[in-house]
């Protein structure tokens, strides 16, 4: 409960709130024991700490098997709940041992104290992630209107829900998370298969030369080692030997990054993320190669698909 005589140090302001709860830990811990369960939690959600940073957001608190985390802006938390299910994928296809996740985000006014969140957003929130099973992201109706430009691929209506504690039904959205299968079909564990935009070449210019990546020529590696395709060159060794590639798969481009300091993607005229999982490109944007954007230094590839 909030001190009321402590009123004068809270604010409100206008927050996204997303819980990432993870599904079944108490058959989790009953299985693995309590050490080597803590220890597999503990090392996930250390790096979906790491994913909610990146799109610029803030780790709020942990509670038991659930990270309660905010963004300023509600497009952030689609970034990064979509990136958090790819991560939960990607590290459940590496070990015997499965994580699974449920995501549920909502926005709207928060009080703030101190570090932590109050409210009926934060209660929202938990409640639609409670409502999620596993696999699946859902958010409120609320919340996607407040991004229109969204691409509607990726949101489709799921049903209305009377979440507990609320006198009115709350409209439910699922989110979509995909992943690069061989060829061109993207998984979805919730949906099947979605389909993504598909072209005939990319091709892209670095440093004053440039590069084409299509069906005879499927794959475009990046980095200092001359054996890469594209030899980058960085008096500073901000970008790695084999830094990152880019492999045609269909008609559908997928950037995956392999370095140490990172690449960072700008969709069209939109802000630069870090690209941490595989990445399917679009349209076109700019990549910049082991530099954070802004800094004076930026290694900046541009790129086109046709």
């Amino acid at each position: 409960m909030i001190d009321a005589s402590k009123t004068n140090r809270l604010t409100t302001l206008p927050t996204t709130v997303l819980f990432a709860d993870i599904v079944d830990s108490i058959d989790l811990f009953a299985r693995l024991g309590n050490q080597v369960a803590k220890e597999l939690i503990d090392e996930f959600f250390d790096q979906l700490k790491f994913l909610v940073v990146d799109h610029h957001g803030t780790v709020v608190k942990l509670i038991g098997d659930e990270l309660m985390c905010s963004f300023g802006q509600p497009l952030a938390a689609f970034a990064a709940a979509r990136d958090m299910q790819r991560l939960a994928d990607t590290l459940n296809g590496t070990r015997l041992e499965q994580v699974k996740l449920r995501i549920g985000f909502h926005s709207g006014n928060v009080i703030r104290a101190g570090d932590d969140l109050f409210g009926d957003t934060v209660n929202i929130a938990s409640r639609v992630a409670g409502v999620a099973s596993s696999g699946r992201i859902l958010t409120t109706g609320q919340t996607v209107a407040m991004v229109p430009a969204y691409d509607a691929g990726l949101v489709r209506p799921w049903r209305r829900e009377l979440l507990k504690g609320l006198t009115e039904p709350v409209e439910l959205h699922e989110v979509l998370w995909t992943e690069a299968l061989d060829g061109n079909e993207f998984r979805n564990t919730s949906l099947g298969s979605y389909q993504p935009p598909t072209a005939h070449q990319l091709v892209m210019s670095l440093q004053g030369r440039s590069y084409v990546v299509n069906a005879p020529r499927p794959l475009l590696t990046l980095g200092r080692h001359p054996s890469n395709h594209v030899v980058v060159q960085d008096e500073g060794a901000f970008v790695s030997s084999h830094h990152a590639k880019i492999e045609c798969r269909g008609g559908v481009f997928v950037l995956t990054d392999t370095s140490l300091n990172g690449t960072y993607v700008a969709l069209g005229s939109g802000n630069h993320f870090r690209v941490k999982l595989p990445f399917t490109l679009e349209s076109s944007g700019l990549l910049v190669i082991g530099y954070p954007p802004k800094h004076p230094d930026q290694i900046v590839a541009r790129f086109e698909l046709i």
